[in-house]
This record gives structure tokens, sequence and C-alpha cells, in this order.
């Protein structure tokens, strides 16, 4: 994989990393100055092994990967959120996960509406949680549907007087339609609300 730098027009070469030595791409970018590198495959790719970096504790693709969603290049914010949300205990900060993830939501983007809903689920926000997961799932986001269904759920088993029997039609009606093509086609969440 190539990266043409329109400065001087060198080229680097990314190898496919090797954690068990320093990984060539986290020297590479060292010399490119802000706005200067094209953004392209590569970048989207030097992004997703810094994030498969992260995943396996590696410090240095955490502090790059923390640059490159400060300078909101590529889906890097999208990708620093998620290792805030569940990546390596020590990385986790589900607040700062949640300020990422909003205004990215916001605009749209489904993989952060969907997210978003995991982070309030966690914080136990199930309110927030469900509009987001139901925000997702309106523009057929396979796992927000999943998601939706397991914490409307949880939400009623836990509380069940406080909601009204149109939410909970609603939801019947929802989760009858979503859920049987999903596990069809293999999706465990799916099989596992239509268990419940």
């Amino acid at each position: 994989v190539q990266l043409r730098i329109r400065k001087n027009q060198s080229v680097y070469t990314l190898t496919q990393p090797n954690w068990n030595t320093r990984p060539h791409f986290l020297h590479w970018d060292t010399t490119i100055n802000k706005g200067t590198a094209v953004l392209s495959k590569t970048m989207k790719k030097a992004i997703e092994c810094y994030y498969r970096a992260v995943r396996q504790g590696n410090d240095n693709a955490y502090h790059k990967l923390q640059d490159y969603a400060a300078n909101n290049v590529g889906k890097a914010r999208f990708y620093f959120a998620n290792i805030l949300f569940d990546g390596p205990k020590r990385f986790r900060n589900i607040d700062q996960a949640t300020n990422i993830l909003k205004p990215l939501a916001i605009q749209g983007e489904l993989d952060a509406m969907y997210l978003l809903g995991m982070c309030y689920q966690g914080e136990k926000k199930y309110n927030e949680a469900l509009e987001w997961f139901d925000r997702a799932a309106a523009q057929d986001h396979e796992m927000a549907k999943c998601a939706s269904i397991q914490t409307y759920l949880y939400m009623v088993d836990q509380q069940n007087d406080r909601f009204a029997d149109t939410d909970k039609q609603k939801y019947a009606k929802l989760a009858m339609e979503w859920l049987p093509p999903l596990h069809e086609k293999g999706v465990l969440e799916a099989s596992w609300a239509l268990s419940y």
C-alpha cells in the first residue's frame, strides 16, 4: 500500500504490522505535515491498522489514533470512540466516547448512532439508548434493531408499570418485523431477543 505526499511527492509504504516489533507505519506519518496527506484508501487503512493495534493494547497506536481523531481525519473519531467505549480497560472512558459520538450521530452516521446507544446503555441511561437505537434502526441498521428490542424488553422487565400498552404493542410489532429476518441471517443478538 502506498501513500503519496503532495508536498514533495515522496512515496511511503505501509506494511502489514507485526506488533512484536515497532510497526513501520508508526514512523511513517511523522514526516507528514497537517493537511498534506492525500486522504485515500491508504489513510483509511492506516486508521484501521491503528485501531486494531490499540485493540491489542499498543500505546503508541492509541496516541496516533487519538491525534487523528482530534484532527478529524476520516473515521478516526468513530474508531477512537469505539476504543474509549470497549477497548482495553486502561483506555476506556464512556463519557469521552459519548462526547465524541454525539456530533457524529447527529450528523446521521449510523454506526455512531448505534455505538452512542451502547454508551448510554452502559451508563444505564436506557431511554437515551433506546432513542439512538431507534433512530439507527429506522434507517435499517441491523445491530441497532436488535439492541432496540433488547433494551425495550429489559426496560419493560425492570419497570413494567411505566409503559403504556401502545408502546408495548409498537415494540412487539417491531420485534416481529425486525428480528426473524435477522435471525435467519444468523445474527446472534436477534436470536437472543427472539428467545426472550
